[in-house]
């Protein structure tokens, strides 16, 4: 029996092969690390909203125990003007123009409420003296809005909640 050699010719993978393999490596690791950084951008901007959220509500409560205590405080700020809220005192007190809180910028504006000629609020918020509407110096609507920036973009955060004067109705 004659044993022939028999060569195969196996030559290494060719650079074409080891090219796309580097790509396709290359596109895999690159979705997974833009996974990874969506995650932490959205992780990071629902904290900073939920911030947002609480230094709004903060400044809704601040003006309601303001109002509470004093109405002439809010009965006396400028309509449309930005405020915001100090209680370095141990009392809360109005003062003009907003107030930065690190990242944030909390601006805190008064509105009169507008009332229909039956004496409910007015639904669109507009003045129509023809109709009989009329503005409510008793009832005040109060906005706070928060701002920040993130990653670049600018954000903001606003809530509105409406005081009366009760205690002179």
């Amino acid at each position: 029996m004659i044993m022939k050699n028999v060569i195969k010719n196996e030559t290494g993978a060719s650079l074409v092969e080891i090219l796309i393999a580097i790509l396709l490596f290359g596109i895999i690791l690159a979705s997974i690390i833009l996974g990874f950084t969506n995650v932490a951008r959205s992780e990071h901007n629902a904290r900073v909203r939920g911030q947002a959220i609480n230094l709004a509500r903060e400044g809704i409560e601040a003006i309601y125990v303001l109002a509470e205590d004093n109405w002439n405080t809010i009965a006396s700020a400028s309509t449309g003007s930005p405020y915001h809220v100090e209680g370095d005192t141990g009392e809360w007190e109005l003062v003009t123009n907003a107030e930065n809180l690190g990242e944030y910028t909390r601006e805190i504006t008064f509105e009169n409420a507008i009332r229909d000629v039956d004496g409910n609020l007015d639904d669109d918020g507009t003045l129509d003296v023809a109709a009989g509407d009329y503005e409510d110096d008793e009832t005040k609507i109060i906005t706070v809005t928060i701002s920040w920036n993130s990653f670049g973009k600018a954000f903001d955060y606003s809530q509105q909640t409406i005081f009366s004067n009760w205690k002179e109705i």
